[in-house]
């Protein structure tokens, strides 16, 4: 999990506030060992309020890794 939160005192263009001026993460992972020199790590993040200005829709990011030993 991660927090941030932006200063108190950021404004908009107009000079108004931001009412949301936060970004959380939440991220789960997993390193599976397929094999001695094989392995697959999926993650999955969900990210709410990202740019922690209140201007874009919560989002969900999902990937994996492998990596190979020789």
């Amino acid at each position: 999990m991660s927090y941030s939160k932006l200063s108190d005192e950021l404004r908009d263009p107009e000079g108004n506030p931001y009412p949301n001026h936060y970004e959380t993460i939440l991220e789960l992972t997993y390193n599976a060992v397929v094999t001695p020199w094989l392995n697959f790590q999926p993650d999955a993040q969900y990210i709410l309020n990202p740019g922690a200005l209140g201007t874009q829709h919560d989002a969900l990011v999902l990937g994996v890794r492998c990596a190979m030993n020789f």
